[in-house]
């Protein structure tokens, strides 16, 4: 049951009680009058005033009793009124407490999937791992089919991928197309020649039966095949 229906019940029926108690009071009021105006002009009344002000006496302490009875229901009232407000602050915190609990509980679940993720990995590289005598056999057994590169000295750097440019120039593929000749002349025919911006320069002198495309090659190949290792 609502405390805040049976509260507003309460004082629906107090609130008739006190209506009632206020009319008969009215006309009791209205009575003690006339009778005293009937005994001044000498004619008969149905009650004398005494009785009539007894009446109005009694009916003042129920009055009185249902003043104190307001009083108690507005201080429960008041109390109910606490008392709800007090609820909603516990629901709110209890609804704080259960979302907690719920996102606790969706951390642990993912927590728990990582952990069974990590699990499953472990036994899988548990059950597949590879022991040394494992790769020995594997070793041996491809060992017939290896070796080392040609003229290798044991302990001997390892070298860069071949070719390299420089092998490439010195190939008889790269000598097919252009021959490269140093030059380097008289210091006092120099002089006479034409200077290019006073640089040092090896002069390219083309083979005559070579294509125009190698003839017209000046620039260096940029034939780096592997880079990282700079």
């Amino acid at each position: 049951m609502n405390p805040i229906n049976t509260s507003n019940s309460a004082s629906k029926s107090m609130i008739a009680q006190n209506v009632t108690l206020l009319n008969e009071y009215q006309a009791l009021i209205d009575r003690i009058f006339a009778s005293i105006a009937a005994n001044a002009e000498g004619k008969p009344t149905d009650r004398p005033p005494v009785e009539i002000m007894k009446d109005i006496v009694e009916l003042d302490k129920k009055m009185q009793q249902g003043l104190d009875q307001i009083e108690e229901h507005q201080r429960v009232h008041k109390k109910i009124l606490q008392i709800i407000k007090e609820i909603e602050a516990e629901n709110n915190a209890f609804m704080e407490f259960v979302n907690e609990l719920k996102n606790g509980k969706e951390q642990l679940e993912i927590c728990l999937d990582e952990a069974n993720e990590t699990i499953q990995a472990i036994n899988f590289s548990s059950e597949s791992s590879v022991t040394a005598d494992e790769i020995l056999k594997y070793a041996n057994r491809i060992s017939s089919y290896t070796s080392a590169p040609p003229n290798y000295i044991s302990g001997t750097f390892a070298e860069p991928p071949y070719p390299d440019e420089s092998r490439m120039r010195r190939s008889f593929l790269f000598r097919q197309d252009v021959d490269i000749m140093f030059d380097e002349g008289d210091k006092n025919d120099d002089e006479d020649e034409e200077e290019d911006d006073g640089d040092d320069m090896h002069y390219i002198k083309p083979n005559p039966y070579s294509s125009l495309e190698a003839m017209q090659q000046t620039e260096p190949f940029n034939l780096d095949l592997n880079p990282d290792l700079e």
